[in-house]
């Protein structure tokens, strides 16, 4: 994707981040489109302060890592495992290579995300079972808010990421595994993203959100119900039904012993 420089990466780190980078570069270039290099650069804050001192005001107080333009450049929070450096250093790289795009700027902030999100592998179950929940208390977000992410805050930021994700997904169901590869090509040649699109699929934005909302409302709608606090709530009274049969059946075998042991106790005073 470019030239990069990196700085405070400790000695141990400094191999795995550098096969990180490599490895990810290779495989974004190959699996969707290559587009032109820019140099930039990786700074590895030393600690909470001097990653917001690096990151500036404007950073959501909730952000582990940044990605900036101009130059290109990504700030993060040293990561306490090689697994979370691993996502969180790809998620960033995505938006590198984003950055990259012509008219980049076009881009909504739920595709970035969403794209961030399924390269690094960071959905989960939590995710599924935060929108679900999200889903059927009317929380979700509009469509439209995700564009920006001016309405995400610290509270709602992890749905914020499992929407766009979703979203993300739901242009491969309207239209198929090519359609990010397609955009990358087409935005390449110097066109909008919501251009980009309608050459693609001949929808206009109004339809593809159409689409998108229709995929939103279709997923994981009972998902909810794995909620640890949900699961409580839901099979309490079933358990408290099986308690109160069991509870039953035991009584009637304990009465049948005893109206048992009375009819010998009868039968030994009758001999």
């Amino acid at each position: 994707m470019g030239e990069c420089t990196v700085i405070g990466v400790s000695n141990k780190d400094s191999n795995i981040v550098q096969d990180i980078i490599i490895t990810y570069s290779k495989e974004v270039n190959k699996t969707f489109y290559s587009i032109a290099h820019k140099p930039y650069s990786i700074y590895f804050a030393k600690d909470i302060k001097d990653f917001h001192q690096q990151s500036g005001p404007s950073t959501p107080d909730w952000a582990f890592a940044i990605t900036k333009k101009n130059p290109n450049r990504i700030i993060m929070q040293y990561p306490h495992n090689i697994n979370t450096l691993n996502k969180i250093l790809v998620h960033e790289l995505n938006h590198i290579y984003l950055n990259n795009l012509l008219q980049s700027y076009t881009v909504p902030s739920w595709f970035k995300e969403g794209m961030a999100v399924d390269e690094a592998g960071e959905f989960s179950i939590n995710h599924i079972i935060l929108f679900s929940t999200a889903k059927w208390n009317d929380k979700l977000f509009r469509i439209d808010e995700l564009s920006t992410f001016r309405a995400v805050n610290k509270n709602n930021s992890t749905l914020a990421y499992a929407q766009s994700y979703l979203m993300f997904n739901a242009l491969e169901d309207s239209y198929g595994t090519d359609i990010y590869s397609n955009i990358i090509k087409k935005m390449m040649q110097g066109k909008t993203f919501w251009d980009t699109l309608f050459d693609i699929t001949g929808d206009d934005e109004y339809s593809i959100k159409g689409n998108i909302k229709i995929f939103l409302d279709e997923k994981y709608s009972w998902m909810f119900l794995f909620n640890k606090y949900n699961l409580i709530f839901t099979f309490l009274p079933i358990l408290l039904i099986f308690g109160y049969i069991y509870k039953r059946y035991k009584n009637k075998k304990l009465l049948r012993k005893w109206e048992l042991e009375d009819l010998l106790e009868d039968l030994q005073d009758n001999d």
